[in-house]
């Protein structure tokens, strides 16, 4: 989903004693199952990943055991 300038203000609505409502069409959603949750996980793990490239090679070689175990 690309936010063009000026849309940030409209993305999120308040809706009247019910919260916040994210204001996007129903295609721009991705939903994941459970199942799915741990492979998420790890790609965004990697995907940080190369901002914190100091990280000790232990951590990353933990994570791809406990997920592809």
């Amino acid at each position: 989903m690309e936010i063009r300038e000026g849309e940030l203000e409209s993305l999120i609505a308040t809706r009247h004693k019910r919260g916040y409502m994210l204001n996007i069409d129903r295609k721009e959603v991705l939903v994941f199952s459970k199942g799915n949750l741990l492979v998420v996980a790890l790609l965004l793990f990697l995907d940080l990943d190369r901002f914190f490239f100091d990280w000790p090679d232990w951590i990353l070689d933990v994570t791809l055991v406990l997920c592809l175990g």
